[in-house]
């Protein structure tokens, strides 16, 4: 049994679906952009990365908005934007993880890099809060690939965001993003293979596929899918890769630039005589399943048909090596986590052209504002840690 069962993930590998999807990514690897080496000198090193605890805001004030920066709901609770993009009815969209905020929800981005100071609900202390301001609202979800896609419908700033392009720092510049095609059941990476990360709060991190695709996710509790790739430490896989806030941004193939897969869900594994895990990994879902999981935004007249692509696993997996982070995880227990990321936040009242006044202090909240900002955070203390970030907002309203 089991070799027929080898025999039809070879037959799968084979197939003209198969060699299709192959052509595909090599023509979008050939088409991508090219890391720029240099910028991974410029990036925090890794070990400062692992103890950063500042919270580092890039907003309109700063510039255009793009994948890499933060977006936020109303709770101030946050992620990264993987890419923005434009489809063939004009029609602005944002991808970032389907665990950020529900259907029809408005989302937000930084307006302001500085906090304003307010006063803390004890009113014995400072608080710091964010301003942030309204673009749009989560118009696609799919539970399948935990994506979301949000529509920027603030007319006011639709020339705010630039579309398939990370920020500078990631190392492409000013380069577009070559999309793959949209493709049901993609092939995985080979086992080893070089990527990079640029979330909002890592801002930076080299990585290597520790486990192409996942043997059976529906053993216990996960937040895994069969089609996620493991990443690991390019060096050390006992070096954290990514954040709290980091949920969303985009592994690329170094040094092709091509994109791979969408960062949703951590995890760490301790060995049951150890205090201090093991090992780390990241996960991420294909990005060209998730564009196949949102046919409307992704559409054909702009991406192209859906693919079928292939269900078969590739040899790098069959015969993945003893070094391997997944390898880490059959001797130890697995801890997965959803890291999110809260800041205090202010909504701004107002179109994006009041915003170059800035808005004097409105003085301490109402005690009907202090309970209900004190209840969103009990609702945000939780286990599990996929990695969204929270600040400390305020919403920005059209008059």
């Amino acid at each position: 049994m089991a070799s027929n069962s080898k025999l039809q993930k070879q037959s799968d590998l084979d197939s003209p679906q198969a060699a299709i999807a192959r052509r595909e990514q090599d023509s979008a690897a050939a088409d991508s952009p090219k890391l720029d080496s240099t910028a991974v000198t410029n990036w925090t090193p890794e070990t400062e990365r692992v103890n950063r605890v500042e919270k580092k805001v890039f907003s309109l004030e700063d510039g255009n908005i793009r994948g890499g920066h933060w977006i936020l709901n109303k709770e101030g609770k946050s992620a990264t934007i993987a890419f923005l993009f434009k489809n063939s009815s004009g029609r602005i969209y944002g991808l970032t993880v389907g665990h950020l905020e529900e259907l029809n929800e408005p989302l937000f981005v930084f307006l302001r890099s500085e906090p304003t100071v307010g006063v803390s609900y004890n009113n014995d202390t400072d608080l710091e809060e964010y301003e942030v301001y309204e673009v749009g609202e989560v118009v696609s979800k799919d539970e399948d690939t935990d994506s979301l896609l949000f529509e920027v419908t603030r007319e006011d700033v639709k020339d705010r965001f630039d579309l398939l392009q990370l920020a500078p720092e990631s190392g492409l510049g000013d380069r577009t993003l070559a999309l793959p095609t949209p493709t049901l059941g993609p092939l995985p990476p080979q086992q080893g293979t070089e990527y990079w990360m640029y979330g909002a709060f890592t801002r930076g991190a080299r990585l290597i596929v520790s486990s192409p695709t996942q043997d059976d996710p529906s053993e216990g509790e996960t937040n895994l899918f069969p089609s996620d790739i493991g990443f690991g430490h390019w060096n050390d896989p006992k070096l954290r890769i990514s954040q709290n806030g980091d949920c969303g941004a985009l592994y690329l193939e170094s040094p092709s630039g091509r994109p791979l897969a969408v960062h949703h869900v951590s995890a760490r594994y301790h060995r049951e005589e150890s205090e201090k895990p093991d090992a780390f990994e990241g996960f991420g879902t294909p990005v060209s399943l998730i564009m196949a999981k949102h046919p409307e935004q992704f559409d054909k007249e702009m991406f192209g048909a859906i693919l079928r692509g292939s269900s078969g696993e590739n040899n790098a997996k069959q015969s993945e090596s003893d070094t391997s982070v997944h390898h880490s995880g059959q001797v130890a227990k697995k801890f997965e986590s959803r890291q999110f990321k809260y800041f205090d936040v202010k909504l701004f009242k107002g179109n994006i052209r009041d915003a170059s006044r800035r808005p004097t202090a409105s003085g301490p909240p109402t005690a009907a504002e202090r309970e209900a900002s004190l209840s969103s955070r009990k609702d945000a203390t939780r286990t599990e840690s996929r990695q969204l970030a929270y600040f400390n907002v305020s919403v920005s309203k059209a008059k």
